[in-house]
């Protein structure tokens, strides 16, 4: 039997949308500002480029034994721990819509 290891990350339509918002409202700020900001926002922009794509960076894993979720191992050096469960623990699954309403499972 062939072991299972799957790999979810957030889809690269998404991603590159969100990247390109950013880039859309950042890039023209260092043109617009007055010159004693612009070294500043030259330095900023770069460095908010890489935590944007640092965030979009979150996978999830699931193998035979455990379902994880945290950010890609390119990122996981600078970033916080993963969340594992192991799939022994999980006792049922409950659907959910995906419409922006709060719920509440007690």
């Amino acid at each position: 039997m062939e072991a299972m290891d799957e790999r979810f990350q957030i889809s690269p339509l998404i991603r590159g949308t969100l990247i390109g918002v950013y880039l859309a409202l950042v890039l023209p700020l260092p043109l617009m500002a007055p010159p004693e900001l612009r070294p500043l926002l030259l330095v900023a922009a770069p460095i908010g480029l890489v935590l944007v794509w640092a965030l979009l960076s979150e996978e999830v894993r699931l193998n035979d034994q455990r379902i994880q979720g945290g950010v890609s191992t390119l990122v996981r050096l600078a970033a916080a721990s993963r969340l594992a469960v192991a799939l022994a623990e999980i006792s049922r699954l409950i659907p959910m819509g995906t419409s922006q309403a709060a719920r509440c499972i007690t």
